[in-house]
Formats: C-alpha cells, structure tokens, sequence
C-alpha cells in the first residue's frame, strides 16, 4: 500500500504537469471506485486544477470554485498522466481528459482505492480527513506521548492507527521501530519519552529519505509510467527475513502483529517486560532433546511439549474429553491408535490447545530472560509469532528410524505420523537449521558455536 512518501512522489511529479488544466470530460470505466457515484464527479467537467495537495496517505486535487477530489490509494492505486492517443489498459479506472497533450488515468489492479468528491470549504473538517492525527513533522513528542498511553496494544499497530499519527504504514513502522531500537510487541502504552522522541527523529529521517528516493517499489508502486521509487534498496529491515542484522548479525524475524507482518531484530529491539523466546521443532527422533538439553545447562528455562502432554493425560477436564470424544484416555492405547488420521484429528484438538495456553501463559508472565520451547508442531500454532528464534533439528529417515527402535517405539508407526511433516519449509524459515544426523556432541559443538544462542 502506498504511504507517505509514496503518495508525496506521486503529488510532486503530477503537480507541475497538471496545475493550470481543465478538466474537460471524465470518462468512468468502474463507477464504485467513485463515492457517491460517479455523476456528482460531472461538475469538475470544465474547470482549471490549480494545484495538488496531500495528507497523510491522501493525495489531494484543488479545483477552482471550490471543488476537490481526495484521493486514497490503497493498495495498488495509480495516477498516470500518458498521451490522448494511449489505448485504455486493463485496470484502468477512469480517463480524465484535459485541455493539454496528455490525459490522467486512475489505474487499479486490486481495484480498492477510492476517489471523494470535496468542499475545500468543509473537507479537512470531515472525515475522511478530520480523522487523520498529525503527521511526524508537525507532531510533538509530548502529543505522541500521550496519544501512545491509551492504547493497550502492541505498538506496531498503534504506529499504523492514522488517527495517532497521519502517512505511516507497514514499511515505514518496520524501519522507524528498528531504527529506534524497539520491540514492535511493546505494549503501546509502556512507551516511554525517550521512546517516543525516538519514533519522531527516526521517522521523520526515514520518511525524508524514503521521498527523496521516489519511495519504495516493493510490489506494483510506480509514481509515473515504468518509473519505480528506489527507496527499497536502502530499506534496514521490511522484506529482509532470514537476513543478519547489520547491528548484531542476528537474524532477522518475522512475524505477524494484528494480522500484519512484522520484522525485526529480536536483539537490538528486545523488550524488557517479555522473555527472548527459542523454540526448537523438527521432526520425531531427530535432535530436539539434545538442543533443549544443552540450551538448559545454559540456563534457559524449558517448556517441553511432550511433559505437558503428559501432564495433559492426569488433568481431570482433559481426560475427560478424551473419553467422550476416543472412548479412552488411556495414552497408550491412544499412541497406537495415532495412526488413524481421523483419532489424531480429535486427539490433536484435545491435547494442542492445552500445551499451547500453558506455554503462552508462561511467556506472558515472565519478565526477560530466555525460554525455550520443544514443539514438534510449532508450524500453525499460536506459539509461532511468539518466537523470537526458530531452531529447526532434521535428520536422516535412517537414523531416525534407528533411535526409535532403540527407544523400544514402532518406527513405522511415528514415522508414518510424520510422513507429512514440513521440514523443507521450516529448514528455510529458521534462524538456525541443524542436521541431527550426527553424533549428540556433534550437535552440541555446534550450538555452542552459535553467537546468539
């Protein structure tokens, strides 16, 4: 979605090609993309722009005798000003034809964005504008402040409320948090002054960067024809999982916030108030206890999933689902009834929930310091955007095979259980992927080799 530096470029490049045209005749191709209807937009028809503003995501076009059009954008929304003889494209929205060589085109792939027909009397007086803080420029530390303290939520979502603070979105949240050094979980309301005055030093140098540079064409953005923005080559962070950060080489995490994906640093940007969280996963018989094992002789404290199963199996609430849901709760005869997908379905909607709320319950109460969490099924579970860093153990089908038999369990039984199991996928989302084919001290050499561990 286009931001504030986004929405500037496209002001700045159309503003000295459009000031001083008429709109002659408005040709619609998609009527809902106008509010209101496309026929109040009529009487524009035959009058002079006479200069484009912006606030905040809103690009704004000023009409002589008062009319103006507000513009948002939303996620693929483009204004192109191309030749009259130009063919209509795809997604093109709407033709405005002017007095001039060539004519405005309102193109839109995903087709969200929308156009208001305005009073410039009244228009900064309502909404959609009387909605919109003010933007890092003209806010106070003092005002950003106080407008963090009363809400009670991450702050990565607070950034992007526009009634707090007017441009910011996705990308510019991302860079503005790492550059100040702060957890995008923080509580919102925690902020501190430094924090905040933090957020407006940073914010501001990243958005008069990122409009210098044409802002970032990190999907479709274009502010003109084939011309894209070059501000995702100096982007720190956004787009960068996986990554080493410059800082400290850890890398980079993501994670969703409220549904919107979120990177960061979990060492320059950890929060005091939450635990560094691990999690080690992978798949039966492959290295997990080794890695927990080690982690705790250094001190981390250790949820395992399979001790809270266990735990699960004497909880009188559970044991009591199991009955009515399998006829038993007798774990043995469970484990070997496993194979069945449709008794692992309902053996997995009893037991994972309640390993999940323990182990969430835990990271909420602890205050710093290190947890590790041994969850085979980490993929798709609420843990996922708790963890700060993914240790993924994979080892050979073989040797798999070998230490369950030694363990006296059925190999062609778990490892059938497993058969599915994602560990390409989870190999390529981990902060460290380990073979656990080897020896135990082989994989203990090499996490003692791991400088963020």
């Amino acid at each position: 979605m286009p931001e504030l530096p986004e929405v500037e470029t496209v002001k700045r490049y159309l503003e000295p090609r459009l000031n001083g045209l008429t709109l002659e005749r408005i040709e619609v191709y998609r009527d809902a993309n106008f509010i209101g209807g496309s026929d109040s937009f009529k009487v524009l028809e035959g009058h002079r722009i006479n200069r484009l503003g912006r606030k905040g995501k809103f690009l704004l076009f000023f009409f002589d005798e008062g009319h103006a059009i507000i513009s948002h954008l939303r996620m693929e929304g483009k204004w192109f000003l191309k030749p009259k003889q130009a063919p209509r494209e795809k997604h093109d929205i709407a033709r405005f034809i002017l007095n001039g060589e060539e004519d405005l085109i309102y193109n839109d792939t995903r087709k969200f964005g929308i156009m208001i027909l305005a009073d410039q009397a009244t228009m900064f007086g309502v909404a959609p504008l009387s909605e919109l803080g003010k933007e890092p420029w003209e806010l106070s530390k003092e005002e950003l402040l106080e407008g963090l303290s009363k809400r009670h939520g991450p702050i990565k979502e607070a950034l992007l409320d526009q009634s707090l603070i007017a441009g910011l979105g996705n990308i510019y949240v991302d860079e503005t948090l790492f550059a100040s050094g702060i957890s995008p979980r923080m509580e919102a309301s925690k902020t501190d002054p430094n924090q905040a005055e933090e957020i407006l030093i940073h914010s501001r140098a990243i958005l008069e960067k990122a409009i210098s540079l044409g802002g970032s064409t990190v999907h479709s953005y274009l502010f003109a024809p084939g011309a894209r923005g070059k501000m995702q080559d100096a982007l720190l962070i956004y787009g960068k999982e996986g990554e080493k950060c410059p800082k400290c080489e850890t890398p980079f995490r993501k994670i969703a916030i409220k549904g919107r994906g979120t990177t960061y640093c979990p060492i320059c940007q950890s929060d005091k108030d939450r635990p560094l969280v691990y999690a080690v996963t992978g798949p039966i018989a492959a290295g997990k206890s080794t890695v927990a094992d080690y982690l705790k002789e250094k001190g981390y404290e250790v949820l395992d999933a399979d001790a809270l199963v266990a735990g699960a199996y004497k909880d009188e609430t559970i044991t009591a689902k199991l009955e009515k849901e399998l006829g038993t709760s007798d774990k043995k005869s469970l484990a070997k009834s496993a194979g069945d997908p449709l008794i692992r379905k309902k053996l997995e909607n009893i037991l994972h929930p309640y390993v999940y709320e323990r182990m969430l319950n835990r990271i909420h109460a602890k205050k710093g310091g290190k947890i590790l969490l041994d969850i085979p099924l980490w993929k798709g579970s609420p843990i996922e955007d708790e963890t700060d860093f993914l240790i993924f153990v994979g080892a050979k089908e073989e040797v798999r095979r070998k230490r369950l038999i030694q363990r006296g369990m059925d190999p062609d039984l778990y490892l059938s259980i497993n058969a599915k199991y994602p560990s390409n996928i989870l190999a390529k989302k981990a902060s460290l992927a380990l073979d656990g084919s080897g020896s135990v001290q082989n994989l203990r050499n090499i996490l003692a080799d791991c400088p963020y561990l």
